[in-house]
């Protein structure tokens, strides 16, 4: 086996979005590939909240397509309630272009979130012309047909021929991407390299039916340099003698979406509801109402926990951030959670019916301090030099690859 030079490698990382869980670790990586010396670039769909950076280019697409990708994301939203899915998409990659202009013999094309971006017989096509071609699963929608996360489901271990999740008569579309691949097509697919953030969802990959023949790596995303910069700056200037015995107990929700059933929202409104009621003194504070008005880091800096009550996650990038702030979470026993905690800092709780009065009964009990600072300086630091070469895991399977 040839391995290449990291001087005769490109990447080109391809996203739907810019931001979101996908979108975030992809531009994070290109970042650190850039610092490590790599030729990397970023590309997403021109929106107007994104502002490219350096190395990060946005993709201009027709109105006609844009209209469409509203119009189909839309209505598949009407599949479930509960999960989301992303079955039929709107193409944007000129892949005749790239096919033309980009040479297959040193460049390694990633795909992350590539819904209304690219489908999968074009990303076998860019493989059949000779590039390496490389996915990341942020989700399990790239073996499930379009369901994000199958939950207990384990249909994809036999090709998601009939989704249990949407009604009967829509039951067969989840698994029609599947279903249309011919044997060469699987082939060429298993030529792709799929990345894991998590060995929860990697686990799950190797079990299903279109990719357990597949080369799988697990390598955690990327951290936030920015974040880790906002940190370490915070904690230099930080006047760890001010008075602490009167602050009150600030929990962190990061969730996006305050509706969502697969982020636990429902469990973190209950929680706040039950609080209340109680009148536990301790406040609730969402990192989306915070960067509505002020950066990121305010909320950062400004909680003690970090709560996340998912029924399902593969590896959330909330996680990694709290962590740059040696911020301590409050997490659910799920999916690829429990990899990223610490024993002897986070708090683990299993995801049942008893989960929310359970941790009622544990705030009112006081079982959670406010943040010591200089603990957490302590920790977020051993975080960052921990995960600081994490860049170079990635540099090797480029290589290989």
């Amino acid at each position: 086996m040839k391995i290449l030079s990291q001087s005769d490698i490109k990447v080109i990382h391809f996203s739907t979005t810019h931001d979101g869980g996908a979108g975030f670790a992809a531009r994070r990586l290109n970042a650190e590939l850039n610092i490590q010396g790599l030729s990397s670039i970023f590309i997403a769909i021109k929106r107007p909240s994104y502002l490219p950076s350096l190395n990060e280019y946005a993709l201009r697409r027709p109105l006609f397509k844009s209209l469409s990708s509203f119009v189909t994301t839309r209505l598949q939203k009407n599949l479930s309630r509960k999960i989301d899915f992303d079955i039929i998409g709107v193409t944007t990659l000129p892949v005749k272009k790239i096919i033309k202009s980009v040479n297959p013999a040193s460049t390694i094309l990633h795909f992350h979130n590539f819904y209304n971006l690219v489908t999968l017989n074009q990303m076998v096509k860019l493989s059949r012309h000779g590039f390496r071609i490389m996915v990341t699963l942020h989700d399990q929608r790239f073996f499930t047909g379009g369901c994000h996360h199958s939950f207990d489901c384990e249909m994809y271990q036999s090709g998601c021929a009939k989704c249990p999740l949407v009604s009967t008569k829509l039951s067969y579309l989840p698994g029609l991407s599947l279903k249309t691949l011919s044997e060469s097509d699987r082939i060429e697919i298993s030529k792709f390299l799929i990345h894991c953030p998590s060995n929860w969802i990697a686990s799950t990959a190797r079990k299903s039916k279109i990719l357990k023949g597949n080369k799988i790596v697990v390598i955690p995303n990327i951290y936030s340099h920015e974040l880790a910069s906002a940190a370490c700056d915070y904690y230099a200037f930080y006047n760890f003698n001010k008075d602490k015995i009167s602050q009150k107990l600030i929990v962190g929700i990061a969730n996006a979406s305050k509706e969502s059933y697969v982020k636990g929202s429902d469990l973190v409104n209950q929680l706040i509801l039950d609080v209340v009621k109680m009148k536990i003194d301790v406040s609730f504070l969402y990192l989306a109402d915070v960067s509505k008005n002020n950066v990121v880091t305010d909320f950062w800096q400004s909680i003690d926990y970090l709560l996340i009550l998912s029924r399902i996650d593969n590896s959330p990038n909330v996680i990694s951030e709290a962590k740059i702030f040696g911020i301590p979470i409050i997490g659910s026993n799920v999916g690829g959670i429990p990899e990223l905690l610490s024993e002897n800092t986070d708090y683990l709780y299993e995801q049942n019916t008893e989960l929310v009065k359970t941790l009622t009964s544990d705030f009112r009990d006081r079982k959670f301090n406010t943040l010591d600072k200089e603990l957490a300086q302590k920790r977020s630091e051993a975080y960052i030099e921990k995960e600081r070469d994490r860049g170079q895991e990635f540099l090797k399977i480029y290589q290989e690859f």
